[in-house]
């Protein structure tokens, strides 16, 4: 497997301070009109004491290297529902990253389950990576294009627990994901790397 030397590195302070940069830049900070996704909370599907968390940002290179390998295997984990798996959108390219989130919460609104809101990101990540769509009509055009159900909503509640999460397990680089069970056990993988040669494996050997 091909080592990344490229990770995407930044302190929490300044993660924070793009996010909130990006959200007032985006314009999507008001909350008039709209219902917050999932009840104000972080997207997450599945149950059990086992939680897998990811952090990744739609424009990071890695993090969308890292998403072919791991979407299957999401896919497969989710359609067990053994396991809660929580996405934290990781505010990295600031305004940017905050229209795609946007969009990802949409989707999750739109529909329960998790299939509406998968597709949605496979395609957020394939848009982010050619790198040509940043205009929010275009992005909501993509996704409506492909059969992505969007349903509007407030993000802002949903923002601020993610950089909550971001703070409390001090994620400073993405992709990060991070494999719990209850209290007991806590192992993060740090990079691209790590998430499809250490990762990946543990969770086929931990959920056959």
């Amino acid at each position: 497997m091909r080592c990344f030397s490229f990770i995407v590195r930044y302190r929490f302070a300044f993660a924070v301070l793009a996010l909130a940069a990006g959200l007032i830049a985006a314009g999507l900070c008001n909350s008039s009109g709209a219902h917050a996704a999932e009840k104000d909370s972080i997207p997450s599907y599945g149950e059990g004491a086992w939680e897998l968390m990811i952090f990744t940002d739609y424009f990071c290179g890695p993090c969308g290297f890292a998403e072919k390998y791991l979407d299957p295997e999401l896919e497969r984990l989710l359609a067990k529902g053994d396991i809660k798996i929580t996405f934290i959108d990781y505010p990295g390219h600031g305004k940017s990253t905050a229209l795609y989130a946007k969009y990802f919460l949409e989707a999750i609104a739109a529909e329960k389950g998790y299939k509406n809101a998968m597709k949605a990101r496979r395609i957020l990540f394939a848009l982010a990576g050619e790198g040509k769509t940043r205009e929010e009509t275009a992005v909501k055009e993509a996704l409506k294009a492909q059969g992505v159900t969007l349903k509007k909503t407030n993000p802002t509640p949903v923002y601020a627990q993610w950089s909550t999460m971001i703070k409390r397990f001090d994620v400073r680089q993405t992709p990060t994901c991070i494999l719990r069970f209850s209290s007991t056990y806590s192992k993060s993988f740090g990079d691209a790397q790590k998430i499809t040669d250490e990762l990946i494996p543990e969770l086929q050997k931990r959920f056959p």
